[in-house]
């Protein structure tokens, strides 16, 4: 059942051959994906899938190239990627069960930035190195692409929490 979903909800991506000529090519996901979560794209047109795993296999992050290429296992496999988003240096942040991790080779490598007893449910950069993520403790932010971190809001409402964030530009206001 969450295999179908989720290739339904997959990928459905908008690709254009130019400006003035758009396009939607419908791509099949890999096998080992059962649950989806996040999608991001960086400017060379590279799409990157972020998956949680189930019964120990299919998590981690997923690069397809573009047409004629395979998707690519990048790692992080026993990870649940809960969020992930890419700078304009093509930095990609993701936020996990726990922790903040980010790559600047394009996924070949990857560097753990913050680790916290909570999911970081969504992550989002600025087109000024910062870097927020959302989490059920409030609203984390870097200066500095997520080599230091401080909380910007702190819940103490209980049982609700941040799920969900934007960034104003300039930005100034999440």
């Amino acid at each position: 059942m969450f295999r179908l979903c989720s290739i339904k909800v997959l990928i459905l991506i908008s690709l254009s051959l130019s400006a003035q000529d758009p396009f939607w090519e419908m791509l099949e996901i890999p096998e080992s994906i059962k649950y989806l979560k996040s999608i991001a794209v960086n400017d060379s047109g590279h799409l990157f899938l972020g998956a949680c795993p189930h019964d120990g296999d299919g998590g981690g992050v997923y690069r397809w190239k573009g047409e004629g290429y395979e998707w690519e296992h990048l790692g992080l496999n026993k990870r649940a990627i809960c969020s992930m988003a890419i700078s304009q240096s093509n930095d990609i942040f993701l936020g996990t069960s726990g922790y903040i991790i980010r790559s600047t080779d394009n996924g070949i490598t990857w560097d753990t930035l913050k680790y916290m007893l909570t999911n970081f449910d969504d992550i989002e950069v600025s087109e000024d190195s910062m870097v927020f993520a959302a989490t059920y403790y409030g609203v984390l932010r870097s200066f500095n692409y997520g080599d230091n971190w401080d909380l910007v809001f702190n819940n103490q409402i209980g049982d609700a929490w941040m799920s969900s964030i934007d960034i104003g530009h300039p930005a100034n206001y999440i």
